[in-house]
């Protein structure tokens, strides 16, 4: 997260006058780039502000070793990480990289090339290399296809050949059955454990004990618990419409011309027009006010449940640090738009791709309808990505976004992917459960109610959501029902 309560106290602790202030200035200016992005402000105005909130931290970095603990990044070694793994296990980094081609002037080749970096407990002399290079093809055509069989149930004989093969012959010669997969580019946009081997009429998730990281780095951060954080809080079936009753007729949707004057409807933001249902806005989610009475029922403690009126952008915000904070709404995901006037001309509009990533909490209706904020705070019923990094969550143990497509996120070479995923991480969090693609309201609720009900009998919550998806692949044999979630994190 970039200003935690932790950090803001060792600050406060040095009783340095100057320093506490340079937190505090830079804390202020990272809400309101934040408040900009959101708003669509000038580029200029924004560049300059995010330089200067740069120098600061460099400055913070230099003077607070605890924020410097916090936020810079440390260098590890491969043989680090090595001595977390046990025999029989592999930590496995994929790569997506486009080569060098200096007789084009320096410029990379449009060709795209994943690579599979593999270590094992017995590796010597560096990580096992696996290279494919048909990465366009992988991103295109064959994920096409993963999708397709995927939303349609069909049958999928290909994938297992075209996105893990490879990495499974090097698996297998070294007698690995559990292995840490930290996905880039492409493998952020399918579930491994949905790959069906047609040799073995298998999915992987029976085959391979598959533990989704961000990064190899991941297994060098010490585990989680529970002890010293909050109840756990529950939030869903948001009331879209504040101020709907139910035999009134909503207002039409804004006219595309009024969303362009709007100042609160950025264009990013526009693509969220298309959750609106006509003249009946937004739709309800009557299976996640079921999905929160179920669960509230598990917990030894009593959770703190917000419903419909109280399902806030504002309450999210608040949480502080529960053990679990469960969130059942819409999510999103936005596709870079088309150059909004039709051509090809470039435009100095640049979509901050945390921006693209989000959750629809209560209200939200009601500003994709006007433009305007939902309460005095300025809120807008939409938590972005970019909002989601400054939640508190560093005591947190796990966090559970019950929607879809929470996972996905804007590709960058090299940078996992920009969307929820990394704003909770940043949030402090250190594992996630959340989906890839629209999710089985029924489906979903088993899936759930099964994954707590292990995870407060055992205490483990990556056995436990492994448990939770066998068990409902059993009745719901399809992976479109039970391979829509995945878990990131230790």
């Amino acid at each position: 997260m970039y200003a935690t309560e932790k950090v803001r106290k060792a600050v406060a602790s040095s009783q340095d006058s100057t320093l506490i202030n340079l937190f505090e200035n830079w804390h202020q200016q990272k809400e309101q780039i934040a408040r900009l992005y959101s708003q669509n402000q000038d580029s200029k105005n924004l560049d300059s502000l995010v330089q200067n909130a740069n120098l600061m931290e460099k400055e913070l970095t230099r003077r607070s070793a605890a924020f410097a603990g916090q936020f810079a990044r440390k260098k590890y070694t491969w043989q680090e990480i090595q001595q977390t793994l046990k025999p029989g296990e592999a930590a496995v980094e994929v790569l997506r990289f486009k080569k060098y081609s200096p007789i084009a002037g320096g410029d990379f080749s449009d060709a795209v090339t994943y690579a599979f970096l593999i270590l094992t407990a017995e590796t010597k002399d560096h990580p096992q290399l696996v290279v494919l290079e048909k990465g366009n093809d992988l991103e295109a055509k064959f994920l096409k296809f993963y999708h397709n069989s995927i939303k349609y149930n069909l049958d999928d004989t290909y994938s297992y050949k075209n996105f893990f093969e490879p990495l499974a012959d090097a698996l297998k010669k070294n007698n690995i059955s559990k292995f840490y997969f930290s996905p880039d580019g492409v493998y952020n946009q399918l579930n491994v454990n949905t790959i069906f081997n047609p040799l073995t009429q298998k999915y992987l998730l029976d085959e391979y004990d598959i533990h989704l990281l961000t990064n190899s780095k991941d297994l060098l951060e010490p585990h989680k618990t529970a002890t010293t954080a909050q109840a756990p809080v529950l939030i869903g079936f948001p009331k879209f419409n504040l101020t709907k009753d139910q035999s009134e007729t909503p207002a039409p949707v804004a006219a595309e011309s009024k969303i362009k004057q709007s100042r609160g409807l950025n264009r990013g933001m526009r693509g969220l027009l298309r959750l609106m249902r006509g003249d009946g806005g937004i739709s309800e989610l009557p299976g996640t006010q079921k999905e929160i009475n179920e669960i509230s029922k598990l917990f030894n403690v009593q959770p703190s449940i917000y419903l419909e009126k109280q399902a806030t952008e504002d309450v999210a915000k608040q949480v502080s640090n529960p053990a679990y904070l469960h969130i059942a709404t819409h999510g999103y995901f936005l596709e870079d738009e088309e150059n909004l006037s039709g051509n090809n001309t470039t435009t100095q509009y640049v979509a901050n791709p945390l921006l693209k990533a989000g959750l629809i909490l209560a209200g939200a209706e009601n500003f994709l309808r006007t433009g305007d904020p939902v309460n005095d705070a300025g809120d807008d019923g939409i938590l972005t990505a970019y909002e989601a990094m400054n939640l508190k969550l560093d005591e947190t143990q796990l966090v559970v976004l019950s929607a879809c497509e929470t996972g996905l996120g804007q590709v960058k070479n090299g940078e996992g992917v920009y969307g929820l995923q990394r704003a909770l991480k940043l949030a402090g969090t250190k594992c996630i459960v959340m989906s890839l693609w629209n999710v089985d309201d029924d489906a979903t609720q088993e899936l759930m109610s099964t994954f707590y009900k292990e995870l407060l009998t055992s205490g483990d919550q990556h056995a436990s959501f492994r448990i939770a998806q066998q068990k409902i692949k059993d009745k719901y044999v399809k992976p479109f029902y039970w391979g829509a979630f995945i878990m990131v994190g230790i």
